[in-house]
């Protein structure tokens, strides 16, 4: 018999360096150590004078690719790098014809074994390329999906036989979801082939959501308008085959997303616009659990909210945010792994120098046992300032090593050395944990090193 679980977040707020022994049947969280650690495409090497860099990588057994705006860049998983050019001679490399105006996304498919990416093209198009072989420096071809207006922002996402891409469509008048679904098969085949795609165009903006991502067996995205405060969840039906078909979109209540205040950092409070809601960095299926993660507002401040949908029910079972009174938390990612742990990296600034530049972080949760998180861990350090009104995302990526499910890598943008000159870096860190493990019953939450104050916890509600 299933025993689904109902959550909602908790917030305390206690004292930094307090450590909270609440009466709970939850695990321990599991640990964190870095692997490896290394700078991507920068400001300086990003083809493209772009704001923001939207930082976007995934992760072969042998590999690291990087599409950065308009820069591919691949890399042993040293951080040796292998290969490196723009954005537009990798897609016309690929057989297409045009420019691409960035907003691009890759992914590994460990099942196939070739990498798949896809982006603006044209203004008035989707480019999805898939590599010849699992060498990412190697040969690629691929296809073009028309798009009736501008295709904002597309995602992409590889899960079971299927290709899922969506986009906002900029209409002249209208503004609607595109989402379309394609055998896998198909693109991995000698000549990639669109004959068998579904698409699913002119979709409601309000009932299926903003930045609508994929994942296998459906679609999920966030309410656009405030009170932000909805998922919306659409169920795709045989998207591995021919004539896929929608199902309608069921709404799930989630905490309110808007409106967003500036991020703070040393020397210009109020200064980085973080002002995104969206479910932009990616939507996971594991097993029947679906995570995804986007920024809210919490007491004034920017904060990481995370949420696990039930993918048999449609309803939310875990969620949680990651915040904080001294400091502002944005633009989160997150990957799953079937042990039942997963990952979120982020940002973090605000507070004095240096502590407070804009830095990335990750924490490690666990849902194995119940739920547990541990304390945001700092990977890479800030280094200045970034200019007043500083546009920062627009989104970052955090994936599990198809070699190990107990290793994630997480690509996030940082403020580099002379941020007037470069302006922004992105920073790949490979990331090793341990699972959780059940303590004596309660949750210990430790709140410690100038990072707690205000923090999530899920806490159970019902059982069924």
């Amino acid at each position: 018999m299933r025993h689904p679980w109902s959550a909602r977040a908790l917030l305390l707020a206690v004292p930094v360096g307090l450590a909270v022994l609440l009466s709970s049947p939850f695990a321990e969280a599991g640990t964190m150590t870095i692997l490896q650690n290394f700078p991507g495409v920068d400001f300086l090497n990003s083809d493209c004078g772009c704001l923001p860099p939207d930082s976007m990588g995934a992760v072969s057994p042998t590999q690291v690719a990087e599409i950065v705006n308009l820069e591919f860049a691949v890399y042993s998983k040293s951080g040796t790098l292998a290969q490196r050019m723009s954005q537009n001679t990798f897609v016309t490399n690929a057989g297409l014809s045009g420019f691409s105006n960035g907003d691009a996304r890759v992914a590994y498919d460990a099942s196939s074994g070739r990498w798949f990416a896809a982006g603006n093209l044209n203004n008035n198009s989707i480019y999805l390329v898939r590599s010849d072989t699992s060498d990412a420096t190697g040969t690629w071809k691929g296809v073009t999906i028309p798009i009736a207006g501008f295709p904002d922002m597309p995602t992409l996402s590889v899960a079971g036989n299927a290709v899922y891409i969506a986009t906002t469509d900029f209409g002249n008048t209208t503004t609607a979801v595109d989402a379309f679904t394609i055998p896998k098969a198909d693109i991995v085949a000698a000549t990639p082939s669109l004959a068998n795609m579904t698409s699913f165009t002119g979709l409601d903006y309000s009932k299926y959501g903003s930045t609508v991502q994929g994942f296998e067996g459906g679609f999920l995205g966030k309410d656009a308008y405030s009170p932000q405060s909805k998922l919306f969840l659409t169920p795709v039906n045989g998207a591995g085959a021919p004539s896929a078909t929608l199902g309608a979109p069921v709404a799930i209540n989630v905490l309110d997303g808007a409106p967003l205040p500036l991020a703070t950092q040393p020397g210009a409070p109020n200064s980085v616009a973080t002002n995104d809601t969206r479910l932009a960095s990616g939507v996971v299926r594991v097993g029947n659990q679906i995570f995804a993660t986007n920024t809210i507002s919490v007491a004034g401040r920017d904060a990481v909210h995370w949420m696990i949908v039930d993918a048999l029910t449609n309803t939310l079972s875990f969620e949680g945010t990651i915040g904080d009174p001294n400091f502002d938390f944005y633009f989160p990612s997150i990957a799953a792994n079937a042990n039942g742990d997963f990952v979120i990296g982020f940002n973090r600034s605000g507070g004095s120098a240096p502590d407070g530049f804009i830095g990335s972080f990750a924490e490690v949760c666990s849902t194995s046992t119940g739920l547990s998180c541990s304390i945001p861990m700092l990977l890479a350090s800030g280094a200045e300032t970034v200019p007043d009104s500083f546009r920062w995302g627009d989104y970052s990526a955090t994936v599990v090593d198809p070699t190990d499910p107990l290793k994630f890598w997480t690509f996030q943008e940082i403020a580099p050395v002379d941020s007037g000159t470069n302006i922004w870096t992105t920073q790949i860190t490979e990331i090793g944990i341990t699972s959780a493990t059940v303590p004596e019953p309660g949750i210990l939450l430790l709140l410690g090193s100038g990072l707690a104050g205000l923090a999530g916890l899920a806490w159970r509600r019902t059982r069924q």
